[in-house]
């Protein structure tokens, strides 16, 4: 167990519950979550080993329905960001096979992207350039200082071990007045509150479960925080329903699966933009 929470610098932690089979704990002053112990290496590198199948782009859906959503998701964040920034230099940490950095481009942004799935990096240096897209983890060495108008951290946040050297790697990476955007499972929504245990945020690889107070206050001594809101994906009916029926550890969740699948086309396969328990945040370089 950490010694002090990262965010508040509080001690004071109780048992919450129990993610698979790892306890999750909570501090007492700040609500931060966090997995303690968490997955050795060794247990996380299996799980992102196979990371596309969770998406769903080898199987039902197909991978032209999971670029369909993922590119309207990613156009409503961006909306968002260029309020605050139109151009410049855009790196998307875990950015997957790049619908994010597609999004970005054509809005006339430079993209640039960090992934650790081998399949996600290959795909995303045929559509951007080897000198463009990097794999493994997002590290000192790769980008020069001072290198970017925008970072976006899109579900990542909550799968880090070491949050704090991530802020310090972001902050010497952005430019100042730099816009940096994270979207991460929020532990204040309806859902998890209703949900508790079976909430589907819950996984082992993640780590730390955030809300948007304690987010917020463990940003503000670098950044100004411009928005925090909800973060919402658009989805289809029938790619929710087969993300579902894979659930093995939520049964309830699984039935519904099933009957989602009793839909008609028409209605499984229409874009819906909702809540799906998440964050976020916006937020500029001090």
């Amino acid at each position: 167990m950490q010694s002090a929470c990262f965010i508040c610098g509080g001690s004071d932690y109780r048992k919450v519950g129990i993610v698979d089979e790892f306890p999750l704990l909570e501090c007492a002053n700040c609500q931060l979550q966090f997995l303690s112990p968490p997955p050795s290496k060794a247990q996380l590198d299996a799980i992102y080993a196979n990371y596309y199948e969770a998406w769903g782009i080898h199987e039902e859906a197909g991978a032209d329905m999971v670029t369909e959503m993922k590119t309207a998701t990613f156009n409503g964040y961006l909306d968002l960001v260029t309020r605050h920034v139109k151009s410049g230099n855009f790196l998307d940490v875990g950015c997957a096979t790049g619908e994010m950095l597609a999004a970005a481009a054509k809005l006339g942004f430079e993209p640039y992207g960090v992934e650790i799935s081998p399949e996600g990096v290959a795909t995303c240096q045929t559509k951007f350039g080897m000198d463009r897209i990097h794999g493994g983890y997002l590290q000192r060495e790769i980008f020069p200082s001072n290198f970017f108008a925008c970072i976006m951290m899109s579900d990542v946040i909550e799968h880090l071990p070491d949050p704090e050297a991530m802020k310090a790697l972001l902050l010497d990476l952005l430019q100042p007045g730099g816009i940096l955007v994270i979207s991460t499972p929020d532990t204040g929504t309806l859902s998890r509150r209703v949900m508790q245990r079976h909430w589907p945020q819950y996984k082992e690889e993640h780590l730390l479960y955030f809300n948007r107070e304690n987010l917020s206050r463990w940003l503000s001594d670098s950044f100004n925080i411009l928005t925090v809101d909800h973060a919402r994906k658009c989805l289809s009916l029938g790619y929710i329903g087969q993300i579902l029926r894979r659930e093995k550890k939520r049964p309830l969740l699984k039935w519904f699966g099933y009957i989602i699948d009793k839909f008609p086309n028409i209605i499984n396969k229409k874009l819906i933009r909702i809540h799906f328990g998440e964050l976020l945040c916006i937020a500029k370089k001090i």
